[in-house]
């Protein structure tokens, strides 16, 4: 009954925060209220581990560190900080329970892969229905932003026009504020899906063909580029092995991907693909991140190691935030934050090559670090890495009896 009870709200808390649209239907108090709930839920549930203590105590003196420096900077920005304490907390004291509470693990993570499919069946509808006229969509613009002008249909969701030379094709954003973090979704969750099957059978093929069409539905460059990317690096990858090369190497290399793929991101003709590819956010974006370098560039080195504020950049009056999530949290939490989110992230996801590979990239060009749709994935990810290494024991130990 608890397991069923926190579902529930685990379910209402991943959309009626960013990146669904909920966040801007739901009023704040709800979204405040059903947060600090699963907060309290969590932390009665997993505190009995010695290192979820340990953890909570060691957040006292940070907690005083980072938001003491954060709100002197930025007296407005206490929501924000908040939110981002609260919400790292969450993350860390969720993981445990799911560790305590197998039945908690196993149902959340049957619903995710539940969602995943839905939301590619309800996508790749959408395409089909806006692009060949089947159904109505209206104008409309998305809270009041200039830049979300797109097509609505209260049963299929948002649609985000893209201009080319022979007409309009509509690129799902379903109920997610962008097409982007639509193709983010169901991106990494293509290659999630590995973990999800056990078997590769018919129901993994029909699953990778579902997700495929989803993603293929948000006609979005990031997300073509990384599985171009990814299966690219794991081609390497199988070449590299037949020819001899030691895993070493081939981790090596990966890492090699890893870090030089942002400075590689700074180097591509971003108008030369606006101008192939219809309308792209790749010049906005470039853009964007000028004006967060202009930020740290006269940073001090309490402000880079410790970060301004959470949200700092919008109230600093730019028309549009940091797309860029590295960039975002490295002006905003800090050098120090940074690198342990990036810890969490590979902490969680590095059993899957792919499904980390893939986030990791995507962390270029969406932002999506502190919503509950990305740590739940994550979450959910490292869970059943522990779920295989139990029914492995359990495999060993029964062989040996």
């Amino acid at each position: 009954m608890l397991e069923t009870i926190i579902l529930f709200l685990i379910s209402v808390f991943i959309f009626i925060y960013q990146p669904f649209v909920g966040a801007l239907l739901i009023p704040t108090p709800v979204r405040i209220g059903i947060m600090v709930l699963l907060l309290a839920f969590f932390i009665t549930l997993s505190i009995r581990k010695r290192s979820i203590l340990i953890f909570l105590v060691a957040m006292v003196p940070l907690t005083l560190l980072f938001a003491g420096n954060w709100y002197l900077n930025s007296p407005a920005s206490l929501p924000d900080i908040a939110y981002v304490i609260a919400f790292i907390i969450l993350a860390v004291c969720l993981l445990k329970c799911m560790e305590r509470m197998p039945q908690l693990g196993f149902a959340l993570s049957r619903y995710m892969l539940v969602l995943v499919l839905l939301i590619s069946v309800w996508a790749i509808m959408c395409f089909a229905a806006f692009n060949l006229s089947l159904v109505p969509f209206r104008p409309v613009n998305l809270g009041g932003f200039a830049y979300y002008d797109y097509y609505y249909n209260p049963l299929l969701g948002y649609i985000d026009p893209r201009q080319y030379e022979s007409g309009i094709v509509g690129r799902v954003a379903g109920f997610m504020f962008e097409p982007s973090f639509m193709g983010w979704f169901l991106t990494t969750n293509f290659f999630l899906l590995d973990n999800y099957f056990r078997k590769r059978g018919a129901s993994f093929i029909i699953a990778k063909f579902v997700v495929f069409g989803g993603v293929a539905s948000t006609v979005s460059i990031g997300a073509l580029a990384v599985l171009i990317l990814i299966s690219g690096l794991n081609l390497g990858f199988i070449l590299m092995k037949k020819m001899g090369f030691r895993a070493r190497v081939i981790n090596i290399v990966t890492w090699i991907f890893i870090i030089g793929l942002p400075l590689a991101y700074l180097l591509v003709p971003k108008d030369d693909i606006g101008d192939k590819m219809g309308k792209s956010s790749l010049g906005d974006r470039e853009g964007r991140m000028q004006s967060t370098l202009l930020i740290l560039a006269t940073s001090g080195i309490k402000d880079i190691v410790l970060g301004h504020s959470p949200g700092y950049i919008e109230k600093m009056g730019f028309e549009k935030g940091e797309s860029n999530q590295y960039m975002k949290l490295t002006a905003e939490e800090g050098a120090v934050l940074l690198f342990l989110v990036f810890g969490f992230i590979v902490y969680c996801s590095r059993t899957n090559r792919n499904y980390l590979l893939s986030n990791l990239i995507f962390l270029n060009s969406v932002v999506i670090i502190w919503t509950p749709l990305f740590v739940v994935n994550l979450v959910v990810c490292k869970w059943m890495e522990i779920r295989r290494r139990q029914l492995e024991q359990n495999i060993i130990e029964e062989d040996i009896v």
